[in-house]
């Protein structure tokens, strides 16, 4: 239902107690049912906390019920409509509880608590999907983790895998799950129409997508790894640095040396490149080795074919992201509810509050709004 305006110069809850009533006896004359009770409810909308008298009729073999519950949507023990909880509920994911709370009643001129509005984004789980189907032009697949504090001085892990298609970043979210093994969380997934899995060196959703998917190391986790592991081993920032320019300058030349490929289409050039690339790593290996920095080198030569992945994936015509810079935005977007100052969370309501989040983040920009979140179908929104 579109919200009301209240008119200028009138007081807001008595012109819509007034349009409450005209439209009740006009649904009660064209239904024609005869008037049994009234029933005096509170109920809450976009006008605020309201109290107000519902006529109920009694059609001829059916229960009693209210024309205007019915028309505001306010289902028997209800005492809002579905659709307005759902914008109780957008409002939980974009701050914490407190000041949702707060906001909610600057927004409609009433209270509820913490709990109440927690026990809400939770009923919404179910109503949520937010697994996508892939578009059959979304053939990369990209994953990332992120952790969140669960009160007991550990952490929940929340794992997310996404499709991308890599020329027009249109993208969808494949696989989700908090606490859940990489075994499981691959099991979801219908790994024959991708062509290649882009992520980090620690991801265990590795193992399982290796032997059927090309794997593509995130050149960004590369160097961050290598120069941790460096740190790790008592390297100090100006013995590393020489060492970690020589790292960087391989990965960028191999990039640059692949974006050119898609201009001038030279097999031969990039093919030299790719040796090239995996020669220089060996090399950088072997003098990891040399300075007994044994952690580095094995982590080079345990990752030298999925660095260049995507350098031998365009020789075939399929582009590849070096990163997962998508699917780190989308951890940034996860971080931004559920990481702040004094954030603990159960399962169950760390799961809960991510639905909606991440239903909303892959939407079009356009189309971000509580009625999109909340349908299941995309052709419900339109006919609305």
């Amino acid at each position: 239902m579109t919200p009301l305006t209240c008119p200028l110069g009138l007081e807001c809850e008595n012109w819509y107690l007034s349009f409450l009533q005209d439209k009740e006896k006009k649904l009660i004359e064209e239904l024609g049912f005869k008037r049994i009770k009234t029933q005096k409810k509170i109920f809450y909308c976009e006008q605020g906390k309201i109290v107000y008298s519902f006529v109920f009729v009694k059609p001829e073999s059916f229960p009693a019920f209210s024309p205007l519950r019915r028309f505001l949507g306010i289902e028997k023990y209800q005492n809002m409509s579905e659709d307005f909880k759902n914008k109780l509920i957008m409002k939980a994911t974009r701050t914490t509880y407190q000041k949702a709370i707060e906001d909610i009643h600057e927004s409609f001129s009433f209270w509820i608590s913490k709990k109440t509005l927690n026990r809400y984004v939770i009923e919404s789980t179910e109503r949520v999907n937010v697994i996508q189907e892939a578009e059959e032009d979304q053939n990369i697949l990209l994953a990332d983790s992120t952790k969140a504090r669960n009160g007991k001085k550990g952490h929940h892990e929340i794992m997310a895998v996404m499709s991308l298609n890599y020329q027009t970043n249109s993208s969808s979210l494949t696989a989700f799950g908090v606490n859940i093994k990489p075994k499981e969380l691959a099991q979801k997934i219908d790994l024959s129409k991708y062509k290649a899995f882009v992520g980090d060196g620690d991801l265990g959703l590795r193992n399982f997508f290796n032997e059927t998917t090309p794997f593509q190391l995130c050149h960004h986790h590369a160097i961050s790894d290598v120069s941790f592991f460096l740190w790790r081993d008592g390297m100090s920032k100006k013995e590393r640095d020489p060492l970690m320019n020589r790292l960087k300058a391989t990965l960028y030349t191999l990039q640059n040396s692949t974006k050119k490929y898609w201009n001038d289409r030279d097999n031969e050039r990039l093919t030299k490149r790719i040796i090239q690339t995996k020669e220089d790593l060996r090399s950088l290996a072997v003098d990891f080795s040399i300075k007994e920095k044994h952690q580095a080198a094995r982590y080079i030569m345990d990752h030298i074919e999925h660095i260049v992945t995507a350098s031998k994936l365009a020789l075939l015509g399929i582009k590849v992201p070096w990163t997962t810079n998508h699917a780190e935005r989308l951890m940034q977007e996860i971080g931004i509810r559920t990481k702040k100052k004094g954030m603990n969370w159960t399962e169950k309501g760390i799961k809960a509050i991510l639905q909606p989040i991440l239903k909303r983040y892959f939407l079009p920009k356009e189309r971000r709004n509580y009625k999109e979140v909340f349908t299941q179908s995309i052709k419900k929104v339109v006919e609305t």
